[in-house]
């Protein structure tokens, strides 16, 4: 998001210093306006897309309005399927959730890496990782697009 902001304010000020030098100055106000409107509609599409991702609340409503619960009853039903689910990772167990995935942990070794701004080689001590591998309908499940989603 920053880097496309970053982009639209340079393609911004380029095209504002390249009207200001060849149009005179009705042509350039209304060729501002015109970029700025652009660039206003770019980043209003920038932010539906971004919107596209459910977040925690919306999460909550969904499962609310199709289970038949009240909102703070899925609430904490969420709540206590993540403790379980992170209870039982911590513990280095894995959970199978059917037609979602597994849910395990992995364990990535002592590696020796390289720091440039030492300009040393440091030892990185193991640490365990979450690992997800999604079921197979969710494979199928999201593999096409249909044509309306592109």
């Amino acid at each position: 998001m920053l880097l496309i902001n970053w982009y639209l304010h340079c393609t911004y000020q380029n095209a504002r210093f390249w009207l200001l030098h060849k149009m005179n100055t009705q042509s350039f106000k209304l060729s501002i306006l015109i970029v700025m409107l652009f660039r206003q509609i770019f980043l209003l599409l920038l932010n539906i897309v971004i919107t596209l991702v459910m977040n925690y609340k919306q999460l909550i409503d969904k499962l609310s309005e199709q289970t038949g619960n009240t909102k703070t009853r899925t609430k904490e039903i969420l709540d206590d399927t993540v403790t379980v689910l992170t209870d039982k990772l911590s513990e280095g167990k894995g959970v199978s959730i059917p037609d979602l995935g597994t849910f395990s942990t992995k364990v990535n070794e002592q590696k020796k890496v390289y720091n440039p701004h030492y300009d040393a080689y440091i030892m990185v001590p193991p640490k365990r990782v979450v690992e997800f591998s999604p079921a197979a309908g969710l494979k199928e499940e999201v593999k096409f697009l249909e044509s309306g989603d592109e």
